[in-house]
């Protein structure tokens, strides 16, 4: 792989912009100073607004892991949330090849009608994330349809790979100041001697989140170009994602970690046969023995955290860490309460009957919106995949494998998650999205 090919894929140019961005932005927080804060958001809405075109999917990867800390002090609307509106009004402005899918905004339109009905039924009032996720339901399908073909799943990985990266270290750095305690959440359990990393996000299994999906992204890149030059440039940033992955201590982490790697190896075998593949399986079975070996070596309070976790796991409760428990309590309120069950809250974050959420997208989903939502949202979902996916069907049993990495790693972290009120839901559905249709353009051409 040429210099030229990698500018290609990620447009360094571009991504130098980003990185420069956000390292005004941690200087900023590092010495507190809203001016230079104000620059590196100013800075941001620049480059968004620019990039009015397929670049754009890519930049707001990048951005993700940032956003909680894209603000000027904790607790309020950070600007990767409000940008979104701006950049909708102008993209639908100024864009004359605008292509709208009328089936979206019918869903949209119902979707909207039948959450306000709800939350006023329930004495809900509107919210500022509400009005986000109705635009979102109607604009994502939007900018897909209008840009399909040409938004790169490779640069969404690579700059969401590189943008989370970027996040850990300088949440890593910034967590030691006093008065960076709002935005940087780091739990510790003193009398267990357990810490537990979570970057910007606030929560460990988020964070571990983001990271599994750029792991599996930059898997499936490498299962699909199979180059050794992408395998040497991909590595640093696999081992670096682990690594912070790692410092989560999250059970869930470590699980689906093992699953992917695992997956991968049988994805490569099947895909090129025990002989063709023995180089790379070598080469990447050298690196993880390595690897494995220094972090035996420098790692012993890691591996002891996970130990103290795994040894607090003695039922499915506690394996759990107590969700398996608040799930039984939300199925309850289903069978008790046949109204919510079928239209739900109206998306709110108000949970009178539990105190807290489920953390279980499934649950929360269907807590939010009802089954009746819960069929709209599937519905949706269909046409943001048709709005994604290529017209060009290259169907291979090849693809199986793969797409089924990406499933686990943008999916089964949800099951402990809420992410409906979170960024994620929208950005990582079309990133996996986006991956499904270039597994099938990449690995259907070649084995049709």
């Amino acid at each position: 792989m040429v210099k030229s090919d990698i500018d290609k894929i990620i447009n360094v140019k571009l991504l130098l912009l980003l990185i420069i961005d956000v390292t005004i932005l941690s200087y900023g927080h590092f010495v507190s100073n809203k001016i230079i804060i104000f620059i590196a958001l100013l800075f941001f809405i620049f480059i968004v607004i620019s990039n009015r075109n397929s670049k754009f999917f890519p930049i707001m990867l990048f951005y993700l892991p940032w956003s909680p800390i894209m603000k000027f002090t904790p607790g309020t609307l950070t600007l990767y949330s409000i940008i979104i509106p701006i950049f909708f009004l102008l993209f639908f402005y100024q864009n004359k090849k605008i292509s709208i899918n009328y089936n979206v905004l019918i869903i949209t339109s119902i979707m909207g009608v039948l959450t306000l009905f709800v939350k006023f039924f329930h004495g809900y009032t509107p919210s500022s994330g509400y009005f986000m996720f109705i635009i979102m339901l109607f604009f994502l399908p939007t900018y897909f349809n209008t840009y399909k073909g040409q938004i790169s799943f490779e640069k969404s990985v690579l700059y969401m790979s590189i943008g989370v990266i970027g996040a850990c270290i300088s949440s890593e750095t910034l967590m030691k100041y006093p008065h960076m305690r709002g935005f940087i959440n780091v739990s510790t359990w003193d009398s267990l001697g357990l810490t537990r990393l979570s970057g910007f996000n606030g929560d460990p299994n988020y964070y571990s989140a983001q990271i599994l999906v750029a792991i599996a992204g930059l898997l499936i890149i490498l299962l699909t170009k199979r180059s050794i030059p992408l395998l040497l440039l991909t590595l640093p940033q696999l081992s670096a994602l682990i690594y912070f992955g790692l410092q989560s201590i999250s059970k869930m982490f470590l699980f689906i970690l093992i699953i992917l790697i695992g997956l991968w190896g049988v994805a490569l075998i099947h895909l090129l046969g025990i002989v063709k593949s023995k180089k790379y399986l070598v080469l990447l079975s050298v690196v993880c023995i390595i690897g494995f070996f220094i972090f035996l070596n420098n790692s012993k309070e890691l591996i002891d955290m996970y130990l103290i976790r795994f040894e607090l796991s003695n039922n499915v409760n506690s394996l759990s860490s107590g969700r398996s428990n608040i799930a039984i309590k939300y199925l309850i309120f289903f069978e008790n309460n046949l109204l919510d069950l079928l239209f739900g809250q109206g998306y709110t974050e108000k949970y009178p009957a539990f105190g807290k959420s489920s953390h279980n997208v499934i649950i929360e989903i269907i807590y939010q919106f009802g089954v009746v939502g819960s069929i709209l949202l599937i519905v949706w979902i269909y046409y943001l995949n048709k709005s994604v996916l290529l017209k060009k069907k290259f169907f291979s049993y090849f693809t199986i494998l793969p797409t089924l990495i990406l499933i686990i790693a943008c999916f089964l972290p949800w099951l402990s998650l809420d992410v409906v009120f979170a960024d994620e839901f929208f950005y990582v559905t079309c990133l996996f999205l986006l991956g499904k249709s270039y597994l099938i353009q990449c690995m259907g051409k070649e084995k049709k």
